[in-house]
């Protein structure tokens, strides 16, 4: 055998050397990953529910627990402290979670006003007011983690006037006054020479705004609107004058225009593979499109329902797996609780997609919670404005609903009612009871069920699913949503 000489050997040990080290480094990762994967899992579920905000004492003793066994591991401490520090830590995030559920269902109104008057801009142009706001909700928060319900709702309603009256200022300031200074450049440029109308819906949009706020000073939803949409019309004038005035200097045409229009379109469709053509208008590429989007919305939705039944499956296999295990030790069951799960998830499955074939796309969204419950979202079903009244061609959609209802013989039937934000949030609340109420009775009326097993709930414009600042947005979170809870 030949000998190695000095370098040879050298390198030898250098590389076993690296070898271990990157063995050893690989190792502290997979024992972290391990180790940290319950606590990892619930910080994410608890940044996911904004138990920060919402539930700020105990998340932070959360936090402090996962920080103080990040740093033991580091440090190379006992890993029996350290499971210690990450059991305490997953139980404070689980509490901080459960808190945040809590503060969402009871301070509803309070945290909608927040988010208004977030969207309005009040950190910028009515900093102190939103920093009272603020402070009275972080009290409310803290005295609702301590079971003093009263204290917190009596904190919230006054961080909720805070909030509207910051709204109000930001408003005002943020889209009123800027409006009409807007309006002066625009005047100062001639712009009502180049683009009237929509200079003249600027002015229309900008004088109703100011009336509704006189109005409405404590529901500022629809003059907020109103004046986002002037401050956005009279810069669309500024922009189309501009235009205007760049097509004239260049001598470009109408087709000129018109083709430059169609080059958006064109390149949008180009992106998700369709074949763009203008011999007809815009409109059959612009239907394209939509429905392209729209089916990868149902895509998406497919794809979280499978990621959800992939989860459970994928804990049922760990469960089967630590059960043969111990079964292999001598301990032996005629059929085991974890079979009788599995059986049971299997018949959900199937159940759940029975009721997902039962519906079309234009009659209802039918979605599974991670709780193994499910919502029919009753997008087909539509009310007359400010009226609580079933007609009678919604009947057809609502025996669907009781055939789902069926299938599970043995559930418990929440019916929602939803509003958009349009209107007093007093009006929207009963409104959406009312709602409720009519879908309830009629349930009540048709079917042979027992009335503790259903109950109904109006939430108005607290729990929009889109945004309110569009007509399409407005449409989407007016609805009737029915959860079957296992």
């Amino acid at each position: 055998m030949r000998k190695l000489n000095h370098m040879q050997v050298l390198m030898m040990c250098t590389l076993i050397f690296a070898l271990c080290t990157c063995t050893t480094m690989l190792s502290a990762q997979d024992l972290k990953s391990s180790l940290f994967e319950k606590a990892d899992e619930a910080l994410k579920q608890a940044n996911g529910s904004t138990a920060n905000r919402l539930s700020p004492t105990l998340y932070a003793k959360g936090l402090e627990a996962y920080q103080k066994a990040e740093k033991e591991f580091n440090s190379g401490k006992n890993l029996d402290k350290i499971r210690t520090q990450l059991r305490a830590s997953v139980q404070f995030f689980q509490d901080a979670i459960k808190a945040s559920k809590l503060v969402n269902e009871r301070l509803a109104t309070t945290l909608k006003a927040r988010s208004d008057a977030d969207m309005a801009g009040t950190a910028e142009y009515a900093g102190d007011e939103w920093q009272n706001a603020e402070n009275k909700f972080n009290e409310a928060a803290k005295k609702m983690e301590r079971g003093d319900l009263d204290g917190a709702q009596e904190k919230a309603g006054e961080a909720e006037r805070y909030y509207r009256k910051a709204e109000l200022i930001a408003v005002k300031a943020n889209f009123l006054d800027e409006t009409r200074s807007l309006l002066e450049v625009a005047d100062k440029n001639k712009v009502e020479k180049l683009a009237p109308l929509t200079l003249a819906r600027a002015r229309e949009l900008l004088q109703t705004a100011e009336v509704e706020l006189e109005k409405n000073r404590y529901d500022t939803d629809y003059p907020r609107s109103l004046a986002k949409q002037a401050k956005y019309e009279v810069k669309h004038a500024l922009y189309l004058a501009e235009t205007i005035n760049t097509f004239r200097k260049n001598e470009l045409t109408i087709e000129d225009l018109l083709l430059l229009s169609e080059k958006p379109l064109e390149d949008i469709a180009g992106v998700i593979g369709l074949l763009a053509r203008f011999d007809n208008g815009y409109n059959q590429i612009t239907v394209l499109i939509k429905n392209y989007i729209q089916d990868l919305e149902e895509k998406h939705n497919i794809a979280q329902q499978e990621i959800t039944d992939k989860r459970q499956q994928l804990k049922m296999a760990q469960a089967q797996v630590d059960e043969l295990t111990e079964e292999l030790g001598g301990i032996t069951r005629e059929k085991s609780k974890l079979a009788k799960e599995i059986e049971a998830q299997n018949q959900l499955r199937s159940k759940y997609e029975e009721i997902g074939k039962t519906f079309t796309k234009e009659e209802a969204q039918v979605r599974r919670t991670p709780e193994n419950n499910l919502i029919i979202r009753l997008i087909g079903l539509n009310f007359k404005s400010g009226k609580a009244e079933i007609d009678s061609k919604y009947f057809g959609l609502l025996a669907k609903v009781k055939k789902a209802v069926n299938i599970f013989p043995n559930c418990s039937i929440q019916i929602e009612g939803h509003t958009d934000s349009f209107g007093g949030d007093k009006m929207n609340q009963e409104l959406s009871q009312k709602r409720a109420d009519a879908v309830c009775n009629y349930l009540l009326a048709n079917m042979n069920l027992i009335e503790s097993r259903i109950i109904s709930r109006g939430f108005g414009e607290t729990k929009p699913i889109a945004n309110n600042e569009t007509k399409a947005g407005r449409t989407r979170n007016r609805r009737i949503d029915i959860l079957l809870i296992q």
